[in-house]
């Protein structure tokens, strides 16, 4: 998902490497539930989100100063650089291979859905049809959009209405959901499985953002006990909600109660929420010094946070690729983590960064000289 901070030429000075290593597990998790080993790794995505908005905004908010036309050729500029590079390279490496007829015949129609970072549009609507080539791209298609409005935002309002703003964003999250959601039940073009549109909607993940971003502004007292508090609060919602439901599946360890897309009992209504607490405050605590280094600043976790945005883009078609001739799920799962980190490496250090910097050649250096976010 989101490039982190380590991959700029130099850290900077408020680099907290407790971040890459959750950027790690949260790659982690995405690609172990596409591998159908856990049914909640796509929890990660929420992270991902959350993690944007705290990001961007503690970024932005040192630039609001500088006149429109600057800030935003340098916020744009910097993040085309950071993220078009290895996304469109491997779209046009699927648009040669399409041409050449060696991808499945779902592909060709939904490649201008990813080149127009509106894939979560069309996996809402009921043209959309599953690859392993292209669908995880709904992510960054919402990624991509909350960058397009979310410098306005913060450079046209005061600080301190942006507070109340983030504050009612976050407590409207919720019923934006549910809003949506009724209104989908009935509605014409769009996919059958209304709690999936739901989800890859942009305005569904508004408070994930907004809580991320509220998190750059405050200073949270306690972070290590709210936490752990918000971890159990999750699971123990998940499990009771699981374990009553009148015509769900009950609980289950592969998906601890979480489900993809929330399905169940308007659970998408609140469960996005606590997930999305539990990154911010897990974020707060990274954020306060060492927090469970075995998991968070271990060395391997930490790399892996480092080219994560790269994992994340290629993981899913070198699964799409290897399923095709690997039998063994075990077989597969080592070989899917070890081509997708090579070529993630190997992107990241002989394509990605030299890219990089040019960032700072041609666009005002303040944000890496001083605290980027990606």
């Amino acid at each position: 998902m989101n490039p982190p901070a380590s991959q700029v030429a130099a850290k900077p000075a408020d680099y907290v490497v407790g971040l890459d290593g959750m950027r790690g597990w949260a790659v982690i998790g995405v690609m172990l539930f596409h591998l159908q080993v856990n049914y909640y790794g796509w929890a990660g995505v929420q992270a991902f989100f959350v993690l944007s908005g705290f990001l961007i905004t503690r970024i932005l908010l040192r630039q609001t100063d500088a006149p429109l036309s600057g800030y935003l050729k340098n916020f744009y500029g910097r993040r085309s650089l950071r993220i078009f590079p290895i996304y469109y390279a491997y779209l046009l490496l699927l648009l040669l291979a399409t041409a050449l007829s060696a991808t499945p015949p779902n592909v060709a129609p939904q490649l201008v859905y990813a080149f127009t970072y509106t894939y979560d549009f069309f996996h809402a609507s009921e043209a959309f049809n599953h690859s392993r080539y292209l669908t995880h791209f709904w992510t960054l298609a919402v990624e991509e959009q909350f960058y397009l409005v979310w410098p306005l935002v913060l450079y046209l309002v005061s600080r301190s209405t942006l507070k109340k703003l983030l504050i009612g964003m976050v407590l409207a999250g919720p019923l934006i959901r549910y809003m949506t959601y009724q209104l989908a039940q009935d509605a014409p073009g769009l996919y059958s499985r209304t709690a999936a549109v739901v989800s890859v909607l942009p305005t569904s993940h508004m408070d994930a953002f907004a809580i991320g971003a509220l998190l750059s502004m405050v200073t949270i007292r306690r972070p290590r006990l709210l936490f752990f508090v918000a971890l159990a609060t999750t699971f123990g919602c998940g499990y009771l909600h699981q374990q009553t439901l009148l015509y769900g599946p009950g609980f289950s360890w592969l998906d601890l109660g979480y489900p993809i897309f929330l399905p169940y009992g308007n659970q998408f209504v609140w469960g996005y929420s606590l997930i999305n607490i539990t990154s911010a405050l897990l974020i707060a605590c990274l954020l306060q010094g060492r927090f469970l280094p075995w998991l968070f600043n271990n060395r391997v976790l930490v790399y892996l946070g480092s080219i994560s945005y790269g994992m994340y883009v290629l993981h899913f078609p070198i699964l799409a690729i290897l399923a095709g001739v690997v039998p063994s799920k075990g077989v597969m799962i080592v070989l899917n983590f070890s081509v997708t980190v090579a070529l993630a490496s190997l992107s990241f250090y002989l394509f990605e960064r030299p890219i990089m910097r040019l960032k700072n050649r041609w666009f005002d250096d303040r944000s890496a000289t001083e605290k980027p976010a990606h």
